[in-house]
């Protein structure tokens, strides 16, 4: 949506068109292979104006430092936040 926003602002009304479709493609190309109901969650995270950031690797010493960056940097388990909200609803 951020380049949708950036086109529309540079080329206008037919920017405006045109860059909303490009964030909307670019919004369902994300959510490919993610389940429903994490797409729902992650949504609403933002929404809330959180940001989310998704680590993908198959490595154990790679996902070892990204949890450590994220642990020394105020990062919050994702799961730990799902927890919270549902007991909050």
């Amino acid at each position: 949506m951020a380049a949708g926003l950036g086109a529309a602002a540079v080329l206008g009304l037919g920017g405006a068109v045109a860059g909303g479709e490009i964030g909307n493609e670019a919004e369902k190309n994300l959510d490919i292979g993610v389940p429903r109901d994490d797409v729902l969650f992650y949504r609403e995270l933002l929404k809330r104006g959180r940001s989310l950031v998704i680590v993908n690797t198959d490595r154990e010493e790679q996902y070892a430092t990204a949890k450590e960056v994220f642990s020394q940097t105020g990062g919050e388990d994702v799961n730990v936040i799902r927890h919270e909200l549902r007991g909050a609803a």
